[in-house]
Formats: structure tokens, sequence, C-alpha cells
């Protein structure tokens, strides 16, 4: 119960972090929900039972208690230099565009870092699409269905941004689509999707700025917070997407748009906020010259 409960906690995180401030649970959830709360009666229960006779114990175990936590410490420390060491920058070998990102993607492809985080029957989701692109959709990172096919875009928030693209006017084939982090992160102990964190963020850094170098596209379009806090160096914790959707500023010389997470669309699927993503892309068309019809410019306004 406690694995799902983590799983449940990191969902609700992101979300949080995505602006969400309502959700809908099924049952299952419910029910797990409610055995946490009677458990977490029953053991305020024990728990001061138990209080007496730790206080008793605390004097003869607060050196050994100090020192074990300085070598937990020591051993984190450890696998996490091990697991995601100094990120490197990328020399580009001289050559064209599909040169040039065929070199990239066998160099990622071969990193055992980020080999080392691919789960059984997963792949690194590199990127895919137009290497001449105006348009470079950054996502945060890759979820199952992705992890699965190895392809962007995959899945029901994939086939809402293709909505989103084709209801744009242009063809999937015109843009460039990758994520900040190149492997589906997630729990170790549940395997459930997690946000990525800081360290994976900064790991992948230098592949995405390789990208961006190779497209040099017109405008950048950051998907939810971790894109955004990949792209400028951001901490996620201090992102409100709901304060800066909408807002440019300029990545690698590039002009880049923050806008939401096709996932928040998906779980918050209201008027309101379809018109502010699609208003953000109404901007990148304006940006990029692109001709605006009457009816895309009227696209999810009330009646």
């Amino acid at each position: 119960m406690v694995k799902n409960i983590d799983a449940v906690y990191e969902e609700l995180l992101r979300l949080k972090g995505e602006g969400v401030d309502r959700i809908f649970i099924n049952s299952d959830t419910a029910e797990l929900l409610s055995k946490l709360s009677n458990s977490k009666s029953s053991n305020e229960a024990k728990n001061s039972a138990e209080s007496k006779s730790s206080k008793l114990l605390k004097s003869n175990t607060d050196s050994s208690t100090t020192k074990g936590k300085k070598e937990l410490a020591g051993t984190d420390k450890e696998v996490i230099t091990t697991l995601f060491p100094k990120p490197t920058s990328i020399n580009l070998p001289k050559g064209d565009k599909n040169s040039q990102m065929n070199w990239l993607h066998e160099k990622i492809e071969s990193c055992s870092t980020c080999n080392a985080q691919v789960g059984n029957n997963e792949k690194i989701v590199f990127g895919s699409g137009n290497v001449d692109a105006d348009i470079f959709f950054c996502c945060d990172a890759p979820n199952e269905e992705e992890a699965s096919a190895g392809i962007p875009f995959t899945g029901s928030s994939g086939d809402l941004m293709l909505k989103v693209v084709n209801a744009m006017g242009i063809s999937k084939n015109s843009i460039y689509t990758t994520h900040i982090v190149k492997w589906r992160s997630k729990d170790h102990k549940t395997s459930v999707s997690r946000t990525p964190n800081s360290e994976e963020i900064g790991f992948c850094a230098p592949y995405l700025q390789a990208q961006i170098a190779i497209v040099m596209p017109k405008v950048i379009i950051a998907l939810g917070k971790i894109a955004v806090a990949g792209l400028t160096n951001r901490l996620p914790a201090n992102i409100v997407m709901k304060d800066l959707r909408g807002k440019w500023e300029c990545v690698e010389n590039i002009p880049t748009i923050f806008t939401y997470h096709p996932t928040y669309l998906l779980h918050n699927n209201t008027l309101r906020v379809k018109r502010e993503m699609w208003e953000d892309m109404l901007a990148v068309m304006q940006k990029l010259s692109l001709p605006i019809s009457e009816k895309q410019r009227d696209y999810f306004l009330s009646k």
C-alpha cells in the first residue's frame, strides 16, 4: 500500500506543479486513501504507546544514528554520481543536419547512463521530426506509450498535441519534437512514472542543446514546467505554469514560449484552459507570420 500511495503522491505533486487545483479519482484510489487514513489512526495510537520506551533508548542511540545518517548520505551521493556523471558538452561533427542528428542519436543510444535508466520493454526516446523545422516542441519525459514505442507524441497526450498541430494548419512532418529527459522517469520500486529530477534534467541538457543547435528552429514551444526548467535552468519547484504560460523568453537565442503540458489539458478539459493554450499557439503562428483565419482566431471562445 505504501508503494501505491507514493505513486499517487508523486502524481499529485506533478499535477499541482502544472496548475491543477482539482481532480477526479476512481474508486480504487478512493479506497486506497481511505485505508491510509485508517492506518494513520492506528499508527498514531501505536506511536503514543511506544514513545516512552523510545525516549529511554534515545541517549544510547543518538551518536550511532548520527554516524549512520552520515554514512547513508555518503552512499546516496556515490550512487547519484555513478548513475549521473557530470554532463559534458557535445561537439557536433561537421556535416549536414541529417548526418549530425544521426550521429547524436547513435551517441545517446550508446550512452551507458541513459541505457541504465531504460526499463524492460522500453526504449530511449531520442526525438523525431523535420531537422529543418521552424517549430521545435519540447516536453518533459516520455510516458509509458512513448517509452514503449521509442517515439515522442505517442498515446493520448501525443494525440492531443497532434490535433493542436493540425488546428494550426501545419503538418506533423514539418515540426520537430523531443523531451528534456530521454527516458521514462519512474519510481524504481513501483515502476510508476514520476517527474524527472534535477540530476536527470542536468545530465540530458547537452543532448537537448545539441538537438536545438542542429535544427535551429525559429520558435521553441516548452510544454509544461519540466520543459521550462530544462530549457531555462529554473528550479521546477519555483515554476507555476498558470503564471508563466504565454510568456516568451530566448533560449539559445531562439524565441521560446511557455505553455501547458498536454496532460494538463487532459485533466482540465475546460473551455478556459483550451483557449489559454490555443492563444499560445496563435502567438506562435503570429511570430512565424503564418496565416490565421477568423475560424482559427475564434477557437474555444465562449459563444
